[in-house]
């Protein structure tokens, strides 16, 4: 017994923050279980009377046993520092707190929940992936409504949070019938502690604890929370008299257009940045989440007084990050190259596993662009070299839309049969394809889809952007082998201007590319002629320019 209670006195400094080891005497755990106190209410030697008088007024039936002792008895010794704290941070919320548990009709006492749980910092979280002043999970959130993405976090929104957090109490106290038990329930889960009741065959509290059959270390929290009950119900009592407790300074919500960067608008409003974070804990990447609505920021109470006669918000700056849906056939290096990030930016941003997103899944990339609503797509590179082949006998759309979709490395036709809607055999119809061959990354295929296709779903192609070759012939064979090399040397169009003296044979050469994929690529046979100031695109392997002869010849 006194090994779980000290341990779970060193958790508590845990929770709470650290402790000065400095300042304080060395720590002996069993005196610190023995120490009694004549002037102490907590105390065994204490009489009836006087802890009677402690308890008085109290609606949670506190337990005063030698465990919720321990934890009294560390708040004044070893964890004096911390819960002084603590207490100090306290100011800021507990007239707001108060004024909740007193409309949903809940004892006063239960401010202790927050109190054990964070200390009041809106910004705690756990390993366990819970958040915010009550230690919400993420599980419990969702169930109690409060949003929580990449965008904003209501865990962490003093408010929001404590609405959720009081009502769930409320229904766990409804559903259990005793304080005791729902406190256990906030800390072990209801599922959890109606398993004890079942197994222990009673629903009294104290029966569970002495038969040791209450779900994991929830016994400790409700010895810990009756514990913060005790000392907070009279502070002074305990040694915590003279501690300046901080208060709230006056606040008001300002609107504030979606995808706009804290730090701008600390500088619009002149209210130093660390100070807006916060007062607004719920933005988790210190922006208002993107999107046409507004956001309420708060902010200092005079600052909505003189927005309201100066400021213009909605030119205020522009979108950190956009939302991107992941199209089939994207993947995320040329997401990454389309918003200037880089691939493991990506996955960072976006908390993603190894392998590709899948389509329809929306992810956070930066915008390059910094303008509201325009989303990504600058291009960093040359357009890449396009090939089709095109069958001898090519079907007509006949009422369908013909789109064009490049495959990309572990494709298989099966997979893009089922995304576009249409069969194996009508893709081996529409491209002179094989189904049972496997794909080749660099192959484009023509596809009739149905007019209600999504065509946003996907990576499509522009067919002006397509060189059409004939299937079959060495200009295609060749196009998709240079198609198809590994993403090392990536294949790239450089346009270029004829100039006087040049042959396809002199450009195909300086480039370093093939005579015949320079002709299919511009539409041209080796016997075409060609005029000075004519543009043709090159397919080159590499972006390097020609090194001999005609430094002004390849365009930017």
């Amino acid at each position: 017994m006194v090994v779980e209670i000290l341990s779970a006195i060193w958790a508590t400094t845990l929770v709470l923050g650290p402790v000065s080891v400095a300042a304080q005497p060395p720590f002996d755990g069993v005196s610190l279980l023995r120490r009694s106190f004549l002037d102490d209410p907590v105390s065994p030697q204490a009489s009836e009377s006087e802890t009677a008088r402690l308890l008085d007024g109290f609606v949670v039936p506190v337990v005063l046993d030698e465990l919720t002792r321990s934890f009294v008895d560390f708040y004044k010794t070893r964890g004096k520092a911390t819960f002084a704290r603590s207490y100090a941070r306290m100011g800021i919320y507990d007239s707001r707190l108060s004024a909740v548990l007193a409309r949903e009709g809940l004892p006063p006492e239960l401010a202790a929940v927050p109190f054990i749980e964070s200390g009041f910092d809106t910004f705690l979280s756990s390993p366990a992936g819970a958040a915010g002043p009550w230690q919400i999970v993420p599980r419990t959130a969702v169930s109690l409504g409060l949003r929580s993405d990449d965008w904003v976090d209501e865990r962490r929104d003093f408010e929001r949070s404590t609405e959720a957090a009081v009502r769930y109490l409320k229904s766990l106290h409804q559903d259990f019938g005793s304080w005791p038990l729902a406190l256990a329930a906030y800390n072990a889960g209801p599922g959890a502690v109606s398993e004890a009741l079942k197994r222990g065959n009673t629903n009294d509290y104290s029966t569970l604890l002495k038969a040791g059959a209450l779900p994991g270390r929830s016994h400790l929290y409700v010895a810990k929370a009756m514990a913060a009950m005790i000392v907070l119900r009279q502070p002074a009592r305990f040694g915590f008299g003279d501690i300046v407790r901080e208060v709230q300074e006056p606040v008001s919500g300002l609107l504030v257009p979606g995808g706009v960067a804290l730090k701008d608008l600390a500088r619009r409003i002149d209210v130093p940045l660390a100070h807006l974070i916060d007062l607004n804990p719920a933005l988790r990447r210190a922006q208002t989440p993107p999107g046409p609505s507004d956001f309420m920021v708060i902010v200092p109470a005079q600052v909505q007084v003189r927005a309201a006669e100066r400021l213009d918000l909605k030119g205020l700056g522009g979108q950190v990050f956009i939302e991107h849906r992941v199209r089939f056939g994207e993947r995320l290096w040329d997401i990454a190259a389309d918003s200037g990030a880089t691939h493991g930016d990506l996955r960072r941003l976006n908390d993603l596993p190894q392998g590709e997103p899948r389509p329809g899944q929306t992810i956070l990339v930066p915008n390059d662009q910094g303008v509201p609503g325009q989303g990504h797509g600058r291009s960093h590179s040359p357009a890449p070299l396009l090939v089709r082949t095109r069958p001898a006998a090519e079907v007509r759309p006949g009422g369908r839309r013909e789109v064009f979709f490049p495959i990309r490395d572990r494709m298989d036709v099966g997979e893009i049969a089922a995304f576009f809607g249409v069969s194996l055999g009508d893709i081996g119809l529409w491209n002179d394809l094989d189904p049972q061959v496997p794909l080749r990354r660099g192959m484009v295929l023509r596809l009739l889809v149905e007019p209600s296709f999504d065509t946003s779903s996907a990576v499509l192609i522009d067919p002006a952007e397509l060189t059409p070759v004939k299937s079959g012939s060495a200009a295609a064979e060749l196009a998709l082998t240079l198609a198809g090399r590994d993403d090392s040397t990536p294949l790239r169009r450089q346009r270029y201007v004829v100039q006087r003296g040049d042959t396809l044979w002199l450009i195909a050469s300086r480039y370093g590319t093939a005579l015949d994929s320079l002709c299919a690529e511009n539409g041209l046979t080796k016997a075409s002629r060609i005029k000075p100031g004519q543009v043709l695109n090159v397919p080159v392997i590499t972006a390097t320019r020609p090194g001999a002869r005609g430094g002004r010849r390849g365009l930017p």
